[in-house]
């Protein structure tokens, strides 16, 4: 029997460990959290004869693996990885693994900020429009997992970390899209550059005659690189355009897509996904009304820029998810009228200064909260008056004695919750129950 070795067992090595066994392989899984209770209950149900627990280091008998899958997680200098490369064994990411073995219509979707909306908002577009469709990957699903009960009518509408693409090679995707790229993953990635120019890999994982839809930054910024790739390239417009030739939002269409464009930034879901929603509705046929529906009716995933209440006329909003100095940027961007903004948490080593021109036109009161208030009230301090609160529940409480009629109190941290939170799900859902119980307290 073969041996196949997997190294990382979060929720992609585990369900690529199950196709492996499907094709007959003798799994071997190291993790270096192997005796934590859910991977103790995982190995409880394997049969032990096909699957194996090793250490999270290297193994004598290395020749021995016909093949090695590398979880997301696993960077490239894991003691393990480099050891199965300096081997020759065969070796694929999770993503490769499985996607070479999906022959669906596929959109490929990466970028910084907003991936996982956009993937999850296509899914239900393509639903409206009459079609069966699947998000997976990175928005929580994975491939190999989809692998294992893959419906072959399926469009597939995948979300890919730049972790995913440093392993991905195949041109599996029909369409791709580059939403805008912004430092993010700096412990994994050595710079900024090596970042971005991973992300760029998705333009080489497209077929030959794919569209692929980039964000005006990453164009003007890496023009060159992106010029190699030798592929259809579409700008994505942050409004209507009069000129470009694959504009979907020619100059005749403009008073058909106010409307949409209304409901559109009334739901926070941003220009981007505006516009392709309008070119995926095109590139697939779906009406313009079904387009309306699917704006309509579509629901945010949790703690994106997550409606939560209006109280007394003050709009609460969870981004509990932006995790990083540009994400924050991107939300009060995104967020209509004059903002409140709840910020802070744990650093992970990222500079707050652009903060301090880019909050300027939308933010009026900044409140910082975690380990790192007191570095965000340095570095703002000459532009805003920062008030410093102990916790979420006191920051909410004084945002709301001092927000504006109108405006929106906005948790959009900018940082890790590991200070106070156990992540930022914990984070977000804490946040909506200091609302909720806000809202009963004024009743």
């Amino acid at each position: 029997m073969k041996k196949a070795l997997i190294i990382g067992l979060g929720q992609s090595g585990r369900a690529a460990a199950d196709v492996l066994l499907l094709e007959g392989y003798q799994v071997f899984a190291a993790d270096a959290f192997h005796e934590t209770l859910s991977l103790q209950q995982w190995f409880s149900l394997q049969d032990p004869s096909k699957v194996h627990k090793l250490q999270d280091r290297p193994v004598e008998d290395i020749a021995s693996y016909a093949l090695a899958i590398v979880s997301p997680g696993i960077a490239k200098d894991h003691p393990l990885y480099k050891q199965v490369r300096e081997a020759g064994i065969p070796c694929q990411g999770e993503a490769e693994f499985a996607l070479q073995k999906l022959h669906q219509k596929s959109i490929g979707i990466t970028g910084s900020n907003g991936k996982t909306t956009l993937a999850v908002f296509l899914e239900h577009l393509l639903h409206e429009g009459g079609y069966s469709a699947k998000a997976i990957g990175n928005v929580g699903f994975p491939f190999s997992k989809y692998l294992l009960q893959q419906n072959p009518s399926d469009i597939l509408v995948a979300e890919l970390s730049s972790f995913q693409l440093e392993t991905l090679t195949s041109p599996v995707f029909d369409y791709t899209v580059l939403l805008d790229i912004l430092p993010n993953h700096l412990d994994r990635h050595s710079s900024f550059e090596e970042y971005a120019l991973t992300k760029l890999r998705l333009l080489r994982c497209m077929k030959s005659q794919g569209i692929a839809f980039v964000h005006p930054h990453v164009l003007q910024r890496f023009h060159s690189e992106i010029e190699k790739e030798n592929r259809r390239i579409i700008p994505i417009f942050s409004g209507f355009s009069f000129s470009y030739q694959d504009s979907y939002l020619q100059h005749p269409l403009k008073r058909e897509y106010c409307h949409l464009m209304e409901i559109v930034k009334e739901k926070a879901l941003g220009d981007e996904l505006f516009y392709l929603a309008v070119a995926f509705s095109h590139e697939f046929s779906i009406s313009h009304d079904r387009l309306l529906d699917a704006v309509k009716t579509f629901k945010k995933p949790p703690h994106r820029l997550e409606f939560v209440a209006k109280l007394k006329e003050v709009r609460f909003v969870n981004d509990s998810k932006a995790t990083t100095p540009e994400a924050v940027l991107h939300a009060v961007k995104t967020v209509q009228g004059k903002i409140c903004l709840i910020v802070g948490g744990k650093n992970k080593g990222l500079s707050f200064d652009a903060w301090r021109q880019g909050l300027k036109p939308y933010v009026e009161q900044v409140i910082a909260i975690g380990e790192s208030k007191e570095l965000i009230r340095e570095t703002l301090g000459a532009w805003y008056d920062v008030i410093l609160c102990h916790d979420l529940e006191e920051a909410v409480d004084r945002g709301w004695k001092t927000a504006s009629p109108g405006s929106t109190l906005l948790l959009s941290p900018g940082c890790a919750s590991y200070d106070q939170y156990k992540d930022y799900l914990h984070r977000g859902e804490h946040f909506k129950e200091i609302v909720t119980a806000l809202g009963k307290r004024d009743l």
